[in-house]
């Protein structure tokens, strides 16, 4: 999965690297949240 990411960060452009930038902050406010939750 990470090697995957960083072959997207190398290939891609500035906006690709933005796009996965957001996916990555969603799903750790979703991990954060699950966790919050969990507790």
């Amino acid at each position: 999965m990470q090697a995957m990411l960083a072959m997207l960060v190398l290939i891609g452009t500035p906006s690709t690297r933005e796009v996965i930038r957001s996916k990555i902050k969603k799903s750790n406010m979703k991990l954060r949240k699950s966790t919050f939750l969990g507790t």
